[in-house]
């Protein structure tokens, strides 16, 4: 149970700082890679019904 604690920590930490290390890996601005999360993130709101909007 231990084991599957320190993996899943890993793992998040992998992923949350995939932003900020794959661009400088790829060697790719990352300003572009940043505004193509925002495209993802706005997309995904539209499918989920949110759009933006806090009503």
């Amino acid at each position: 149970m231990l084991h599957v604690i320190f993996v899943s920590f890993v793992f998040s930490m992998i992923f949350g700082h995939a932003p900020i290390i794959l661009p400088a890996l790829l060697g790719v601005a990352a300003l572009m890679f940043y505004a193509t999360r925002c495209a993802q993130v706005g997309m995904l709101q539209q499918r989920t019904g949110n759009g933006g909007s806090n009503r």
